[in-house]
């Protein structure tokens, strides 16, 4: 249960407003808000800890591939500063963990969605877009809107 401040922070944040997988927006599918976190066995109602999620991938979190939590974590991690993560580095080193990360899925940038929505066709060219292996669309997201994890071809 997040507290009511936090919630209300959370609300005004436009962070919380589209997924952060798939940047699909609240408008489209409903986002939930995931604890990505447990400390001390509980979830943490911090707000670097909980990410927006739409609410068809968060449904099915149980049966996620590894690929997916990791890129969960990995947006978590990059949103909380070296101190709290030290904090809370006791059973596993989040430092050593996100640098890990890091080096798998390169530095975390958080994009900004009015470049998605431009009409400019010359940031839509700077863009680089995948193919989804199961629907066949182009997307420039981490997960397509069908679900499906999507990863720069080879």
């Amino acid at each position: 249960m997040i507290p009511p401040k936090l919630r209300a922070e959370m609300a005004e944040d436009n962070f919380y407003n589209h997924c952060c997988l798939t940047g699909i927006h609240k408008n489209r599918e409903k986002i939930d808000w995931h604890h990505n976190f447990n400390y001390a066995g509980k979830n943490l109602n911090e707000k670097w800890c909980i990410l927006p999620v739409r609410l068809s991938i968060h449904f099915q979190h149980q049966g996620l591939t590894p690929e997916v939590k990791e890129r969960l974590d990995w947006i978590m991690l990059n949103r909380s500063d070296e101190k709290t993560l030290i904090k809370y580095s006791k059973a596993i080193d989040l430092i050593k963990k996100r640098d890990k990360l890091n080096n798998k899925f390169s530095k975390l940038q958080f994009i900004k969605r009015e470049k998605f929505m431009s009409e400019d066709k010359k940031e839509v060219k700077k863009t680089k877009f995948k193919k989804c292996n199961k629907c066949k669309r182009n997307t420039s997201l981490m997960i397509c809107e069908c679900g499906n994890p999507v990863f720069k071809q080879k």
